[in-house]
């Protein structure tokens, strides 16, 4: 392997992690979003059935979400 291969090899593997870094960040806002969207809709009275519809998952991940957004609020 020359030296020029490896650093290119070493520069596009800089370029995986830093990708990988941005989408870990982007899914991480975008989690915490859907949790306060999901909070809001409790709190405003929707039923659990009703928020999984929405959001396109079960009721007891619902169930699930809440529960940690409560854990949250209380630290």
């Amino acid at each position: 392997m020359t030296e020029n291969y490896r650093r290119m090899a070493q520069s596009d593997l800089r370029r995986v992690a830093r990708a990988a870094q941005k989408l870990e960040k982007k899914t991480s806002e975008l989690r915490e979003e859907l949790r306060e969207a999901i909070m809001r809709a409790r709190d405003s009275g929707e039923t659990y059935r009703s928020i999984a519809e929405a959001a396109g998952l079960t009721h007891p991940r619902i169930i699930q979400i809440v529960r940690e957004g409560e854990k949250e609020a209380e630290r």
